[in-house]
């Protein structure tokens, strides 16, 4: 499988940031999944914190579509806080649940189906299996008209057509 386009907005900001944190902290990825799994067997935080290694990879790579739990989050945080390296906003949990709440309300948003556009007209396609016709809203794409255009312009020398 494909691995997603980095995040972008929140999302992306939120990875930025914990990716950011690991290093002012100067504690290894490895390190850091560790302590993890540890603060979870000590009880100290929810079994949803735990990752594999491969997944907080992603998460700092921005290679993901949806925030990591706040579990894992938060024990992030506090292994790095641990370190004595991390102090002021940055290693206060509000402020964490505060970019992780940003996150997911941003994905929830793209999430939702788009609304049709008003005044283009609905858009009548006979269904392939031959039942009655459906209705589909036109969604307008003007990058995919601009790239199309910039690849024929390319092709033919950069005239115009």
């Amino acid at each position: 499988m494909a691995e997603p386009e980095p995040a972008e907005g929140a999302l992306g900001h939120l990875c930025e940031e914990l990716k950011r944190l690991l290093k002012d902290a100067r504690v290894k990825q490895s390190d850091a999944v560790e302590r993890v799994k540890n603060l979870v067997d000590e009880n100290q935080l929810a079994p949803t914190a735990m990752l594999q290694k491969t997944q907080v990879s992603a998460i700092l790579r921005r290679c993901v579509v949806k925030a990591p739990s706040f579990e894992f989050v938060r024990g992030l945080v506090k292994v790095c806080v641990g370190t004595g390296r991390i102090s002021g906003v940055r290693a206060t949990e509000e402020h964490w649940k505060h970019l992780h709440k940003r996150a997911e309300a941003e994905a929830e948003e793209k999430a939702r189906p788009a609304k049709a556009v008003p005044g283009l007209p609905r858009v009548l396609a006979p269904d392939r299996a031959g039942l009655d016709a459906q209705q589909f809203t036109p969604v307008p794409r003007t990058e995919l008209l601009d790239t199309a255009l910039r690849k024929r312009d390319a092709r033919s020398g950069g005239g115009s057509g």
